[in-house]
């Protein structure tokens, strides 16, 4: 696929649509905190964005920041704070 194949309006287009994937992904896989209140806001746009917009069950997402830890295991505890919150949230076991 080149360059050429790609047009940016497209990019553009399909950028817009999932916005919301994209920030939270991003605020997970870039996690650099361990302050509570932070990792609140993280939550937030995850509850808002991923699991009230029901785009995602809440049991999914606890499980793909889980499978984020080996790669930025520096921040496990915060990892494993998100993973609380969204828990005690929605009863998940």
């Amino acid at each position: 696929m080149s360059d050429e194949d790609v047009h940016p309006s497209e990019y553009n287009k399909l950028r817009s649509i999932y916005k919301c994937y994209i920030d939270s992904y991003n605020a997970l896989f870039q996690l650099k905190t361990e302050k509570e209140e932070e990792l609140k806001s993280i939550y937030k746009m995850i509850k808002t964005e991923l699991i009230d917009s029901n785009r995602y069950q809440p049991k999914k997402v606890m499980q793909e920041i889980l499978d984020i830890i080996p790669y930025n295991n520096r921040y496990a505890k915060s990892y494993l704070f998100l993973v609380k919150l969204i828990s005690d949230d929605y009863l998940v076991t």
